[in-house]
Order: C-alpha cells, then structure tokens, then sequence
C-alpha cells in the first residue's frame, strides 16, 4: 500500500481564518484512539468526531465533556478516492492523549467546525 501524503493548508482560505481559534464541545463528541493495527498500544493518532467507530484499529472512544474546550492549530489535507479530506490539528482541554500524537478534527471544504459540536469561544 502507498503512503498517502498529508498537505498542510493552514495557508489557504477559508482554512487560515481557523487557525487559533477556541471552541467549546456543546454537542456529543469522541475521542477515537487509532492503533497500528496489530500492535494496539501503539497510537498513531486520536480523531475527534460526532460519530463512533469501532473496529480493531480502535484501541478506545472516550467521550468528550460538554464544555471541553479545542483550538485549532493547522489545517491539513488528503487525497481519498475521489475527494481531498479535510482536517484540523488540534489541542483539546483535559484529554488523555499519548504526547506527541497528533488530535485531528474532521472539518468540511468549507472549514467550518460543525456548530451543532462546537461554539466558538475565541475569533
């Protein structure tokens, strides 16, 4: 399998105007703990979203506490199929996360974080 290359875009609009930016979790939301799949203590990156999955690339789904709060550090991007995925860096409040493993929040072409989850705190 060929690695696919994740692209910075925190350069590029809409996405820059993100960048900094603190919003607080209003909506359910989870903490997906990826593993490299079979050694399942080794994380390879937590992704934050409003749906779960759960298969043997999960190592655990910790829910995120209403009031939590995420900034946005970088934008980023990927070829999938037939479409780039969208995504945030982040840090997030409280959260128990391996260091240096990197907090990716999933985000539209139109790099808004969905605000049904999140309310911005900070612009």
């Amino acid at each position: 399998m060929l690695p696919i290359p994740h692209t910075e875009i925190s350069q590029q609009k809409p996405f820059n105007d993100f960048i900094g930016r603190e919003y607080r979790v209003i909506g359910p939301t989870y903490a997906m703990y990826w593993n490299d799949f079979p050694d399942k203590e080794k994380i390879l990156t937590v992704s934050i979203a409003s749906a779960r999955t759960k298969n043997r690339f999960v190592t655990k789904i910790v829910p995120l506490q209403v009031g939590q709060r995420i900034r946005i550090v970088s934008a980023w991007h990927y070829w999938a199929l037939i479409e780039y995925i969208r995504y945030y860096k982040v840090s997030v409040t409280d959260l128990d996360s391996p260091a240096g493993v990197p907090i990716q929040m999933d985000v539209k072409s139109n790099g808004i974080p969905d605000p049904l989850i999140y309310e911005p705190i900070s612009q």
